[in-house]
């Protein structure tokens, strides 16, 4: 397995400045990058998870922190604004206002009319993303998950991109759908059907975690054991909602591999570390990310 040492992440502010000017991670770091590998970032969530601005934050960190190079890659034709310098932007081809006026279109269907023409011109955009020189290219995707995942543009742009470098994805969830057992499972099993869609690695993280220091589900998060017991005792309610619950741990189990589910805040940067380390595990054949 190539793992990363999330130890060797907490250098002082002074040498991760000397090793960002060689442009190498600190001695003794074994990482994709160091291989060569161009690793391709694609983060995906429910709308107002905090995919941007966890973008923002993670690239800096990973700039700041660990001496590497970030790219940074808006897939939404229909934000505004960025917080980050883009490397490529969807927008430079179209933007959903141009289409709303152009064709005449309300917010929503134009929304998937840039999802389509996204799809058919998939090659255009990997290539460009391509041409993307970094260590890491961070790629935040449109704020309806629907619109990238469940029509053809994102798989196509995932297809054709990872064949420009590794590429895995982040699947965002606000901290607040992530409240109860069964919450978690939900998470896990929707994390499940879009992997399956996109056809790449998937890391399953938590947003916004700083806002709920004080959860009762942390160790529902780390432990499968323990949320499998728990969504089992929610099975115990009577009527259809318990017969559900009962099944989703034989679910997950038979179609999901293990893998713990990482709380991060663009803020703190809490969960940075483990972040970067579950990324380099995703390599592993294994497929265990626990």
């Amino acid at each position: 397995m190539i793992r990363v040492s999330s130890a060797l992440l907490d250098n002082n502010k002074k040498i991760s400045l000397l090793f960002r000017a060689l442009k190498k991670p600190p001695s003794g770091v074994i990482d994709m990058v160091t291989t060569g590998t161009l690793v391709n970032i694609v983060f995906l969530g429910t709308a107002g998870s905090g995919k941007t601005t966890l973008v923002s934050s993670f690239g800096r960190w990973l700039e700041k922190n660990c001496g590497y190079t970030v790219g940074y890659v808006n897939l939404d034709p229909a934000c505004l604004e960025t917080p980050f310098k883009t490397s490529f932007d969807v927008r430079s081809l179209f933007t959903t206002s141009e289409i709303m006026k152009r064709e005449k279109l309300g917010p929503n269907a134009a929304i998937v009319r840039c999802s389509d023409l996204m799809s058919k011109r998939a090659e255009e955009i990997a290539e460009s993303i391509g041409r993307v020189e970094s260590d890491f290219r961070l790629l935040d995707s449109p704020g309806q998950i629907e619109i990238f995942v469940f029509r053809e543009s994102g798989p196509r742009i995932v297809s054709a991109l990872s064949k420009k470098g590794y590429t895995v994805c982040i699947m965002l969830f606000d901290k607040t759908l992530t409240s109860t057992s069964v919450d978690i499972a939900t998470a896990q099993l929707m994390s499940l059907v879009v992997q399956l869609r996109i056809g790449i690695p998937m890391i399953t993280a938590i947003s916004k975690a700083d806002l709920y220091p004080d959860s009762n589900v942390d160790a529902l998060l780390s432990n499968q054991s323990l949320l499998f017991d728990a969504i089992e005792k929610e099975g115990e309610k009577e009527g259809a909602y318990g017969d559900l619950s009962l099944q989703l741990p034989s679910i997950i189990r038979s179609f999901k591999s293990p893998a713990r589910i990482i709380k991060t805040s663009a803020i703190t940067e809490m969960g940075f570390n483990e972040l970067l380390d579950m990324i380099n595990e995703t390599t592993c054949a294994c497929g265990d990310l626990t």
